[in-house]
C-alpha cells in the first residue's frame, strides 16, 4: 500500500514539474513573438536610442542623425523634453551616471554626472523633474514606436 501511494505520488509530482516546463516554454516563446525585434529607436527630436554591438555583450547607447555616439553605455532610460534628452545610464564599472543632452550640442562633459550635479543642472536649464517610473526604457520605446509607422517599416 505504501508503495503504491508512493509511486502514484512520484507521477503526480513528474506530470506537475512536466507540465510546468512544457508552459513556460510555450510562454516564452509567446511572448518573445509580441515582442518587436532590436531595433533603433527614433525619438521625436531627432536622437536615435539603440544597440551598441560591438562590446563584448550588447549595452544601449544614444546616437544622432549621423550615427554618432552621443551617449555611451549603458543607457537604462530617457526623458525626452523638446530638443533635450537626459536620465540614467551605468558607466563601464557599472557605476551610476547621469546624463543630459541637447541635440546639436558637445554633450562629452554631461553624461558622467552625479545626481547632485544633475539635479542642479536640471534646474538651470528648466527641464522637467527626472523621476525614474516615468522615463522610459528601450523596450518601452520600442514597443510604442512599434505600433507606427517607423516600426511597422523598420525604420
Amino acid at each position: 500500500m505504501l508503495i503504491k501511494f508512493g509511486f502514484i505520488a512520484y507521477i503526480a509530482y513528474a506530470a506537475l514539474i512536466g507540465t510546468r516546463a512544457i508552459y513556460r516554454d510555450y510562454a516564452l516563446l509567446w511572448r518573445n513573438n509580441k515582442a518587436p525585434a532590436p531595433m533603433p529607436v527614433y525619438l521625436p527630436n531627432g536622437f536615435i536610442y539603440d544597440h551598441d554591438w560591438g562590446q563584448r555583450y550588447s549595452v544601449k547607447i544614444i546616437k544622432d542623425q549621423n550615427k554618432n555616439k552621443i551617449i555611451m553605455a549603458d543607457v537604462k532610460d530617457v526623458m525626452v523634453h523638446e530638443n533635450t534628452i537626459y536620465g540614467f545610464r551605468l558607466g563601464l564599472a557599472r557605476e551610476p551616471y547621469y546624463y543630459i543632452c541637447t541635440y546639436a550640442d558637445d554633450c562629452s562633459k554631461t553624461q558622467h554626472l552625479k545626481e547632485v550635479d544633475f539635479i542642479r543642472i536640471l534646474k538651470e536649464r528648466g527641464l522637467p523633474e527626472y523621476i525614474s517610473r516615468i522615463a522610459q526604457t528601450y523596450d518601452e520605446l520600442l514597443l510604442v514606436q512599434s505600433k507606427t509607422d517607423i516600426g511597422k517599416k523598420g525604420g
